[in-house]
C-alpha cells in the first residue's frame, strides 16, 4: 500500500505542474496566430473565462496539495474526502488521463482498508 501512496504522491505533484501550465496554454492560445485583432466583445469573453480559469486553476491545485497532506496521515485517519474532491476536479478537468490514474490507485488503497 505504501508504494501506491508513494505513486499517487507523485501524480498530485505531476498535477500540480501540469495544470497550471495547460492553463497558460489556453491562456495565450487565443492570441496566437490572431488573423484580426479582437473586439471590445471580444475582450470580454476572453477576459471572463481567463478569471474563471485561473480561479479553478488555484482551486484545482489547492485542493491537490491538501489532498496530498491528508495522504501523509492516511495509516492514522484512513480517510479519502479531499483525495475523491481531488480526483472529480480532475475528471472533470483538462488533465483527465491523469484523473484515470489516480481512480485506480485510490480504489486500490481503498480496497486494501
Amino acid at each position: 500500500m505504501n508504494d501506491k501512496i508513494k505513486y499517487l504522491k507523485k501524480s498530485y505533484i505531476l498535477e500540480m505542474i501540469i495544470v497550471p501550465f495547460v492553463t497558460l496554454y489556453i491562456l495565450l492560445s487565443p492570441f496566437i496566430n490572431v488573423s484580426s485583432s479582437p473586439t471590445s466583445n471580444e475582450i470580454g469573453i476572453l477576459l471572463m473565462s481567463s478569471i474563471f480559469l485561473l480561479l479553478t486553476t488555484f482551486v484545482t491545485v489547492l485542493i491537490a496539495y491538501l489532498a496530498m497532506n491528508e495522504l501523509s496521515n492516511y495509516n492514522e485517519n484512513k480517510k479519502l474526502v479531499l483525495n475523491i474532491i481531488n480526483l472529480i476536479f480532475i475528471l472533470t478537468g483538462e488533465v483527465w488521463l491523469l484523473g484515470i490514474f489516480q481512480a485506480i490507485l485510490l480504489f486500490l488503497i481503498y480496497k486494501e482498508k
